[in-house]
């Protein structure tokens, strides 16, 4: 007959597997958070170090004019020249400057059903043939946006252990 007053050998090798088991899954959610952690701060760092691109880029558009940078150019560099004690050697930067075509779409002044005309044609409505009347051209309107639009877009990358990551 069995002591009441102690716990088996049973009962004490299924509660250390139990804590086994619990320890192995909180170690694996650390680690887990600890490489998101970092993901996440490079992220950050990654963002800052775009702002600071995006910042210079417009201020050297703002003072050069659009004559310094040629339309669909395209250029990686690393950040060596602005932080020289090489804390940021890991990141590196391109950006690509793109010309913006900006076109109405063909119904753009359809503000109402189109009016018919002598046999039965169909005419522009009252929207367009007033600019029209009133000498407004309007594409020339929109190819003189189209010279002083640029995309610019930038992308920090950086590598994580053996690839590569980027933040755009």
């Amino acid at each position: 007959c069995a002591s009441p007053a102690g716990f088996t050998l049973l009962e004490v090798m299924i509660a250390l597997a139990v804590l086994a088991t619990s320890i192995l899954v909180i170690v694996n959610a650390q680690s887990q958070g600890l490489i998101l952690k970092g993901r996440e701060e490079r992220l950050i760092v990654a963002t800052g170090l775009a702002r600071v691109k995006m910042v210079a880029k417009e201020l050297e558009i703002e003072k050069e004019g659009w004559g310094s940078l040629e339309d669909d150019e395209e250029k990686c560099e690393d950040f060596s020249e602005e932080f020289s004690e090489g804390e940021f050697k890991e990141y590196e930067w391109c950006w690509k400057l793109k010309k913006v075509e900006l076109t109405l779409p063909s119904d753009a002044f359809q503000g109402g059903p189109p009016e018919a005309g002598e046999g039965g044609e169909v005419e522009g409505n009252a929207t367009a043939n007033l600019a029209g009347a009133a000498g407004i051209d309007i594409g020339s309107g929109l190819e003189t946006l189209s010279k002083g639009i640029r995309l610019l877009h930038v992308r920090v990358k950086w590598k994580a252990g053996e690839k590569k990551e980027e933040s755009v």
